[in-house]
């Protein structure tokens, strides 16, 4: 009876494991002073699919596109992209999508008219 349930207990813990993770998006610096650049990292994308890269305030459907790109052999890509200083100051939201949309990653940064500290 006790073999039985430790089956039962691990068979649960199969069942709720996922062996997809899924994707990840960083921009570094996460404070950026006005015409700067950013460091774009997506992690865990579908390979070699297209990547549309995209730029809104939070909570907005507005978005602007900033690039495209293929995820590489492990799904992960980085890209550097320098910010207009035509660019209002304020919170932003980085936007990578794959498959309309259907496969996507945030991270947010904010845009200011001081340098960052050291």
């Amino acid at each position: 009876m006790l073999c039985f349930a430790l089956v039962a207990v691990w068979l649960a813990g199969l069942a709720g494991a996922s062996t997809a993770t899924a994707p990840g998006l960083s921009v570094k610096p996460r404070l950026v002073r006005l015409g700067g650049t950013i460091t774009i990292i997506g992690t865990h994308f579908r390979t070699g699919l297209r990547v549309g890269l995209y730029i809104g305030r939070p909570h907005s459907d507005n978005t602007t596109r900033i690039g495209a790109l293929n995820a590489g052999p492990r799904g992960g890509f980085t890209v550097r992209h320098r910010l207009s200083r035509l660019t209002t100051t304020g919170r932003y939201v980085l936007l990578a999508c794959q498959r309309q949309c259907r496969v996507k990653a945030t991270a947010p940064f904010t845009v200011t008219k001081k340098p960052p500290p050291l």
